[in-house]
């Protein structure tokens, strides 16, 4: 058998942890009736409110029709508000939608922040500097 190249290692690696900490995070945030991919919607929405339906999906690198399901469901659930301007869907939060990130969004930094407690603020800041490294490079090759 081809020895395994140890890029291949770290990706899978990165890989692994990347679905651990998207399952945590999704069990975490279901005492707010919240999926990870919400809390991010709803993040990215709260920031830069009223946000288009193409920018939204981009911020969180989703597809077009994925982000459409995803808003759809927000909507019935009442979590954000959607209007169409022209071409443009301009997607805000609604009240209910706020008050329900008000509600997790400390408790879910908190436990986000928990799980680096085993790195030296040093050793954080490496690691960010490495994956924005390979972040960079990912970019320059699409």
């Amino acid at each position: 058998m081809k020895k395994i190249p140890y890029e291949l290692i770290v990706w899978l690696r990165l890989s692994r942890l990347t679905h651990q900490v998207n399952c945590l995070s999704n069990d975490f945030l279901r005492q707010f009736d919240l999926t990870i991919t919400q809390f991010e919607i709803m993040v990215q929405v709260a920031t830069y409110q009223p946000i288009t339906q193409i920018d939204l999906a981009n911020k969180l690198t989703v597809t077009q029709g994925g982000i459409s399901r995803l808003l759809s469901r927000m909507v019935e659930d009442e979590l954000i508000l959607k209007k169409k301007e022209g071409k443009n869907n301009y997607i805000q939060l609604s009240p209910k939608g706020q008050k329900k990130l008000d509600e997790a969004y400390n408790k879910q930094v908190d436990y986000q922040v928990d799980m680096f407690k085993d790195l030296s603020k040093e050793e954080q800041k490496t690691l960010f500097r490495l994956l924005t490294k390979v972040t960079k490079t990912i970019q320059e090759d699409e």
